[in-house]
């Protein structure tokens, strides 16, 4: 009887562990497919809370020389929307040959979703001031290619360092 009971266990925890993943897979992805809005480059996703991933990613950024947090302010002086930290984050990005690459990105989910989730993800929502939602970087893939290899190369390995964890892609 013991052993059904501890197989029975076993697959039961499998099959939630299994449930968790492909809800944080859909969960993930539903970024992708809002209509006329930016998309998402690329996805970058923790096993690790909303607060952990945000401290780790301006750990990141006012720790590399490379990085600078790229400032913009409105004809009034307001912060700009994509670039509030709040919804949007921007920074430059200075590569081997000097040329500064823009990229802003955002952090998966309203405010309530991230608050209480074990899995948080960040996406780039442009770089260079283009997007797979309109459809700019869609066909350039050479160029796509080379704005996220600087990307992974500066910013996210760094932070799969500093929170000492493997982010998964999320390509959607």
């Amino acid at each position: 009887m013991r052993k059904i009971s501890s197989r029975l266990m076993i697959i039961i925890l499998s099959i939630l562990g299994l449930l968790v993943i492909v809800i944080a897979v859909f969960i993930s992805g539903l970024h992708a497919i809002a209509p006329n809005g930016h998309g998402s480059i690329r996805g970058y996703v923790y096993a690790t809370s909303d607060t952990s991933l945000q401290k780790a990613v301006w750990c990141v950024i006012n720790n590399n020389s490379s990085i600078e947090k790229h400032q913009t302010l409105k004809d009034d002086s307001s912060v700009d929307y994509y670039n509030d930290s709040v919804n949007y984050i921007t920074i430059n990005i200075k590569a081997v040959n000097g040329i500064k690459h823009q990229y802003t990105f955002r952090y998966y989910g309203d405010s309530e979703l991230r608050a209480t989730t074990t899995i948080s993800e960040l996406f780039i929502c442009y770089a260079d001031g283009e997007s797979e939602g309109n459809g700019n970087l869609r066909d350039k893939n050479e160029y796509k290619n080379e704005l996220l290899t600087l990307f992974e190369e500066q910013f996210i390995k760094k932070l799969d360092s500093t929170l000492n964890l493997q982010h998964t892609v999320n390509n959607k």
